[in-house]
C-alpha cells in the first residue's frame, strides 16, 4: 500500500487510521462470528445490538447497530412512560421485535481501532470475508446508504496543519465525489453533505489563517455545526476543545472525540468482488498530498475564488475538470 509523506504524528510515532464498515446481508451475531474467525478474539455482549470483540490480533473491535437509540436502548424509557414495567422478558421480546423490524433498514457496523497505516493487510482480510459470508454493501438497494468511514490521524494537531488539510478537502471535495462515484443512495440522504460554499469561500483563500483552535473551532462550528458532513471534523475539534464544540449546538449525544479526521465519503462495496478498503485509501492520499503542497493548494484556492467569481466561466466548465488538473499535477508516494 502507498503511504503519504507525513507518516509519523509529532510524537514521531507512524500516525494511525481506524476502519468503520457498513452493510447489511448478516445479523450482528453472525457478523461478530465473521470477524473473530478472521481476526481472533473474544466475543462479548453488550445488549442485542451492540457486541465488543476483546483481544483480537487488531485490539479490542465493535459490532454494532448503527442506529444511537438500538444501541442505548432508549426506547426502555417510551415502555415506563406508559406504565409498563421493563422485565428481563418484555426487553428481551421487544429487542427481538426492534432487531427484525430493523433488518435491512439499520446497518451493521463493524468499528475496528486506530491500526498503524502501515496495517491494512488486516482490514482486506476482514473485507473478504464479509463478501464470502454474503454481506450486502451499498449498491444493493437504494435504502442503503452504508459507508467505509476512514479515521485518519494527522500528522499535528496544531492550527496551520488543520488550515491546511481543510483547504485540500474542500477545494478537492466535487472531484472525490465524482472519482469514488457516490452511491445516489448516499447523496440523497443528508450523511455526507457538501461544506457550503461560504464555508469553502472562507477556507480556500489562501490568506486564510485561524490565530488558534479556538478561532479555528468559531469559523468551522458557524457554517458546520454538524456531523453530516463528508469530511466530519466534529470528533477531532471535541478532542481539542470539547467544551466549545458542545456549545456549539452539535448532536451531543453522537459526538465521540478523537484526534481523527473523520471522512466519510466513500461507499462500502463490500459485496462487490473488485472492490478494495485500498481504493478509497488511495483517494484520501490525494487530500495527504495537496495539503503538503502549499504552493499548489495556494494556487488552487485563488482559482477557485476566481472561478465561483465568474458566473460566465462556471458556465463554460466545471470545477471538476478544474480540479482534475489540479490534483493530477501534484505528485503522491
Amino acid at each position: 500500500m502507498r503511504l503519504p509523506k507525513q507518516r509519523t504524528n509529532a510524537d514521531n510515532a507512524v500516525r494511525k487510521v481506524g476502519y468503520e464498515l457498513e452493510f447489511a446481508g448478516l445479523g450482528i451475531r453472525e457478523a461478530c462470528d465473521v470477524v473473530q474467525a478472521t481476526l481472533g478474539g473474544a466475543i462479548h455482549e453488550v445488549n442485542r445490538f451492540a457486541y465488543i470483540i476483546k483481544d483480537s490480533e487488531v485490539g479490542t473491535i465493535n459490532i454494532e447497530y448503527d442506529a444511537i437509540a438500538l444501541k442505548e436502548r432508549s426506547y426502555l424509557k417510551y415502555l415506563q412512560a406508559i406504565g409498563l414495567e421493563a422485565s428481563p422478558r418484555l426487553v428481551r421480546d421487544v429487542d427481538e421485535f426492534l432487531a427484525r423490524a430493523s433488518a435491512g433498514l439499520v446497518p451493521c457496523e463493524i468499528v475496528l481501532p486506530p491500526l498503524e497505516m502501515t496495517r491494512m493487510e488486516p482490514v482486506e482480510r476482514l473485507r473478504a470475508a464479509l463478501q464470502q459470508a454474503k454481506a450486502k454493501g451499498t449498491r444493493t438497494s437504494l435504502l442503503h446508504a452504508f459507508g467505509l468511514h476512514i479515521n485518519v490521524e494527522p500528522p499535528a494537531l496544531d492550527v496551520d496543519t488543520l488550515t491546511a488539510y481543510m483547504q485540500a478537502f474542500v477545494l478537492m471535495e466535487d472531484w472525490l465525489r465524482r472519482q469514488g462515484q457516490v452511491d445516489i443512495s448516499r447523496v440523497l440522504s443528508p450523511y455526507i453533505n457538501g461544506f457550503p460554499q461560504a464555508y469553502v469561500r472562507l477556507v480556500a483563500d489562501p490568506g486564510y489563517a485561524p490565530r488558534d483552535h479556538a478561532e479555528w473551532i468559531h469559523d468551522y462550528l458557524a457554517h458546520n455545526a454538524t456531523r453530516n458532513r463528508s469530511l466530519d471534523m466534529l470528533p477531532l475539534l471535541a478532542h481539542l476543545d470539547r467544551e466549545r464544540v458542545l456549545a456549539g449546538g452539535v448532536e451531543q449525544e453522537l459526538l465521540k472525540p478523537r484526534p481523527a479526521f473523520h471522512y466519510r465519503l466513500p461507499n462500502c462495496l463490500v459485496d462487490e468482488p473488485d472492490w478494495r478498503v485500498g481504493h478509497e485509501w488511495e483517494q484520501w492520499l490525494r487530500v495527504e498530498a495537496m495539503a503538503a503542497d502549499h504552493e499548489a493548494r495556494a494556487s488552487m484556492g485563488m482559482e477557485y475564488l476566481d472561478y465561483v467569481s465568474s458566473p460566465l466561466r462556471r458556465l463554460e466548465e466545471s470545477w471538476v475538470a478544474i480540479s482534475e488538473q489540479w490534483i493530477r499535477g501534484v505528485a503522491h508516494e
